[in-house]
């Protein structure tokens, strides 16, 4: 919603200092979301940090799939992309799972997001 709220690409990527992508490591380690004005997938001096969200606490892992392994694009219509102009098509390449690390009992996640940018959480009972 903020891509079209913006009218510019806005793009979530996982990042480690808060302030800049980062394409090692897992979704778990952070991630931030900004307008991105050249649609390049990165932070640069033109772009506007719009939210954070620090580490992951307690040992929980977040990893995304192939196409959004390292960030998701929205443009201002709301489609999203995700690595190297990939279309996120809402099946396993596009998906985010969260495994809370935790007794067995715990259930994680399985987030889906579509090319249409809609997301959508199931539960996921594959998590170790």
């Amino acid at each position: 919603s903020e891509a079209i709220k913006q009218n510019r690409a806005v793009t979530v990527c996982k990042s480690t200092d808060l302030a800049t992508c980062a394409v090692g490591g897992s979704w778990a380690q952070g991630w931030i979301a900004f307008v991105d004005v050249n649609k390049d997938g990165a932070v640069s001096a033109a772009d506007t940090l719009l939210r954070v969200h620090s580490a992951l606490s307690g040992g929980s892992s977040l990893v995304g799939g192939a196409t959004i392994s390292n960030w998701i694009q929205y443009a201002p219509t709301g489609i999203s992309t995700g690595n190297g102009g990939a279309t996120a098509n809402g099946v396993a390449a596009s998906q985010l799972v969260l495994c809370p690390i935790a007794p067995a009992n715990f259930i994680g996640r399985t987030i889906e997001i579509g090319f249409t940018g809609r997301v959508k959480s199931t539960t996921n009972t594959t998590c170790p």
